[in-house]
């Protein structure tokens, strides 16, 4: 699926970036999510890859020098929605994401060599993908663990 989206919706396009929201996704309460756009205008950002919405598993990622709405992320999971160039869509298809077939949120930190997992990185290279991140996020999901109606296949939850 994901790189059907990419080649498919990404690629053709005449805009130089698309942005993916799935449709469990909501523009965050009280976001301004004009900001970070204009940050990387100003800051003449050269990026292929800006989480939107995201699960953060460190504290404390390091902000880019000169701005207040982006930063510099770690490994990340839940990935909730994002803006990718087309420089980026190429990257991530040139590795051929299929043949090593992996869950987009496993494969996007492997990506820009952020994954815990060296020994599924080791298949893909080069690992090169400039991504930050917009803080604080401006999508969030739905539903989060333990809601009604909450589902996920990558994580695992127990019925309360």
């Amino acid at each position: 699926m994901f790189s059907e989206l990419m080649s498919k919706q990404c690629q053709p396009l005449p805009h130089p970036q698309c942005v993916v929201q799935p449709d469990h996704a909501l523009l965050a309460a009280l976001s301004d999510s004009n900001a970070p756009r204009s940050e990387v205008k100003s800051l003449s950002l050269d990026w292929d890859l800006i989480y939107l919405g995201r699960k953060r598993l460190v504290k404390g990622e390091p902000f880019v020098t000169g701005s207040r709405h982006l930063v510099h992320p770690d490994y990340t999971y839940w990935t909730v929605g994002y803006m990718i160039s087309i420089r980026g869509a190429k990257k991530l298809l040139a590795q051929e994401p299929l043949r090593n077939i992996m869950a987009v949120d496993e494969y996007l930190p492997i990506m820009f060599d952020k994954h815990p997992r060296k020994d599924w990185s080791q298949k893909f290279h080069p690992r090169d993908l400039k991504v930050y991140s917009v803080e604080p996020l401006v999508l969030e999901p739905t539903h989060f663990v333990g809601d009604k109606y909450y589902f996920t296949d990558t994580e695992p939850y127990q019925t309360p």
